[in-house]
């Protein structure tokens, strides 16, 4: 059996109210959100794209500035002279000062037999002879070294005598360490995490890894989503040389959903406080325009009960819109109109009801005047008693205040009807009936 449910009109515009404005709110949260999830989402990946780029720039800035120091110092007559006497106690402190000079962490000058002459730092070693072969005047040569305490990157430049046909005294090498420093200035240039790894080990980070992360980071092929130290990375790795070393940069998509969590909230929140101002304003607009609607129904109701059509609509209130209060006048003039008619049709009836009663009037006021007239004719005659003439006198007075009965009724008939409120005794009416 089906229910059929009855909702006022105000509580209808009500729920169309509020449901239009929670079906908005919805969706436009739900739009804003998405929006800013994904515009979050492409900023990230940007920006971990323009840190990529900021590392590999910096790192071939290094090289390119630590080539140029490399070559005007190997072609600086004090150190050629030096290398020259081929005596390593005589080249040992020009390496020092131009180690010091350069701000490198490592020095070495060997000569034309490939022997070191000088070679100082925390970690000197012998530069291998092929990378000592590949090294020319032009260029130089760059590489890549690995050593129990870290890795260094190396920048080798022969040192030779002559313009035309040049004579190779030796080579000058220098050395930058791939260490925290490194990977801390890098993360802060490029505003992300940076870990420099080989496939066996991670040589510098900004974070707390074990070597274990070390072959996953550097199979790394593109942007990837990768978890380490306990948190979700966005990461992305650049070649730094070849595929001996890669410098990985992150950025932590905890921080981003944290912000978008934070986001999330605040525009639920505001969704929710947006909700229900909604709804109050609804209840608002639906009680402003039901309510003009519902004095206008409470009134039309009286006057069908009661007939009394001088009841009028009274709208109070500072809410009333142009509408209702053109309804309530227009009825107010309707009924107006009506209780006029209403007064003209009982008036006109009553002269309808008073023009054909004058035909009977007519008959009734012959008879008193043909009583009054033969009364009349009695009294004339001169042979009339004095009791005929009062019986005569008597017939025209009855008949007289008959004619003024007659005439009373039919102006009270005609004149309009008043009706004046007063309070009554219905016991005391009933027995005077």
């Amino acid at each position: 059996m089906a229910v059929r449910v009855s909702l006022s009109l105000r509580n209808r515009v009500f729920l169309a109210c509020a449901f239009v404005a929670a079906i908005v709110i919805t969706i436009g949260t739900l739009f804003v959100t998405q929006r800013v999830s994904t515009a979050a989402e492409a900023q990230l990946l940007k920006q971990l794209a323009q840190s990529g780029e900021i590392v590999e720039e910096q790192h071939r800035d290094r090289l390119d500035t630590l080539r140029l120091l490399a070559s005007l110092i190997a072609d600086l007559p004090k150190l050629k002279a030096a290398v020259s006497t081929n005596d390593a106690p005589t080249v040992a402190p020009i390496a020092i000062d131009y180690m010091r000079l350069v701000g490198s962490d490592f020095v070495s000058i060997t000569n034309d037999g490939g022997e070191t002459l000088a070679a100082f730092g925390p970690f000197a070693f012998e530069i291998p002879e092929a990378i000592v072969e590949e090294s020319d005047g032009k260029h130089g040569s760059t590489s890549f070294h690995q050593t129990p305490g870290g890795a260094v990157e190396i920048v080798t430049y022969p040192i030779t005598i002559g313009q035309v046909a040049p004579e190779r005294l030796g080579t000058l090498s220098f050395g930058f360490s791939i260490n925290e420093d490194l990977a801390e200035r890098l993360g802060n240039l490029s505003q992300s995490d940076v870990i420099i790894v080989t496939r066996e080990r991670v040589l510098a980070s900004t974070l707390s890894l074990g070597f274990s992360d070390a072959p996953r980071l550097f199979d790394l092929a593109n942007t990837r989503e990768i978890e380490l130290a306990g948190k979700d990375w966005v990461a992305l790795p650049v070649a730094l040389f070849g595929e001996e070393i890669r410098a990985v940069t992150l950025l932590s998509r905890n921080e981003r959903s944290a912000f978008l969590s934070a986001f999330r909230q605040g525009v639920i929140l505001a969704a929710a406080l947006g909700a229900l101002l909604a709804i109050l304003l609804s209840y608002v607009v639906a009680r402003t325009v039901t309510q003009p609607l519902g004095a206008i129904a409470r009134t039309m109701r009286e006057i069908s009960e009661t007939g009394d059509l001088a009841r009028k609509i009274d709208l109070v209130g500072r809410w009333q819109d142009e509408d209702t209060r053109l309804v309530a006048t227009t009825f107010n003039r309707l009924t107006a109109s009506i209780a006029r008619f209403q007064r003209e049709s009982a008036v006109a009836e009553r002269l309808s009801a008073l023009g054909r009663m004058s035909a009977v009037l007519a008959h009734e006021i012959r008879n008193p005047l043909m009583i009054i007239k033969a009364s009349l004719r009695a009294i004339r005659r001169p042979s009339a008693l004095q009791e005929d003439v009062d019986d005569a006198l008597q017939d025209i007075d009855h008949e007289v205040d008959r004619l003024n009965w007659m005439v009373g009724e039919v102006l009270d008939f005609a004149r309009p009807l008043r009706v004046d409120n007063d309070t009554l005794d219905l016991t005391q009416l009933c027995q005077k009936r």
